[in-house]
């Protein structure tokens, strides 16, 4: 789990204005999301506390996930992010028979 925790902070030309309003606003609560992942058993859960846009490419490059899920609200963070992942989500393919 990706995630720094300190709300929306990072804004670039391609964010609305509007969303400017809301920064720092939407903070994860890391505790709430750990009842809730104890709740439904999941396991193997790690949090990075980093921020998407800070992480340098390939940071991922030699982990292996079976779910990644992005919530992000502002452009770069998304942006960022699904570079990091790039070479893992091509590489996947699903075939239906």
């Amino acid at each position: 789990m990706l995630d720094h925790f300190k709300g929306l902070i990072t804004f670039s030309a391609k964010d609305t204005k509007e969303s400017l309003k809301f920064k720092k606003k939407y903070e994860g609560k890391k505790n709430q999301i750990k009842s809730f992942l104890n709740f439904y058993k999941f396991r193997n859960v790690k949090f990075l506390d980093k921020d998407a846009t800070k992480l340098i490419p390939g940071f991922f490059l030699k982990k292996i996930f079976s779910l990644a899920y992005f919530d992000m609200d502002l452009y770069e963070p998304t942006y960022r992010a699904l570079l990091l992942f790039e070479i893992k989500l091509l590489c996947l393919e699903y075939v239906e028979k």
